[in-house]
């Protein structure tokens, strides 16, 4: 019964044939995120680990399996080369050397930005996606929110993150443990 409906995406939008719906694109809102005009994305540094970060809600755990493998073979050929800052994202109980989990105190967007904004420094953050429906409905907003704490996205190439304007600042793999 709204008068308008807003989606982030077509997908989104057009699943639910409503009248009075329209896209409406993330953007980074500049009074949420303070920083954005200083932030230059982070070159990792040598002879530290490299830090990567994946955050998101925890229905993420299958999103996060499809990695899991890939990092435990990492960290077999390269002990001690990275540390996996997990934020959120698995409700199954995961323990490796390598990975450390953060909680946010508040899941309250514009809280959860600033204390996301103070975590780190990352080098690159995460975002495996399993190729399903559910997830084709999804938005590229992760990306944004890596980019706005100067961090470099490395997505599934997948639906959700195939947004043209985010060619040049985001790394796309395949789904594969490779």
């Amino acid at each position: 019964n709204a008068d308008e409906v807003w989606s982030s995406t077509d997908k989104l939008k057009n699943s639910y044939k409503l009248k009075n719906s329209y896209v409406i694109r993330n953007t980074m809102d500049s009074k949420i995120w303070s920083n954005l005009e200083k932030l230059v994305v982070r070159t990792p540094k040598p002879h530290e680990p490299l830090h990567i970060v994946y955050m998101g809600t925890k229905t993420h755990d299958g999103d996060f399996m499809l990695v899991l493998p890939a990092l435990r073979k990492l960290h077999e050929k390269y002990p001690g080369e990275f540390i996996l800052h997990l934020i959120g994202v698995a409700s199954t109980d995961v323990k490796d050397p390598w990975l450390q989990i953060l909680s946010p105190p508040d899941g309250l967007y514009p809280n959860f930005v600033r204390w996301f904004s103070s975590q780190g420094p990352f080098d690159v953050g995460i975002s495996p996606l399993e190729d399903t429906a559910f997830n084709s409905n999804k938005s590229d907003i992760k990306c944004l929110d890596y980019l706005a704490i100067g961090v470099k996205p490395i997505v599934s190439d997948v639906a959700a993150y195939k947004n043209p304007e985010l060619d040049k600042h985001v790394i796309r793999v395949n789904n594969t443990t490779t």
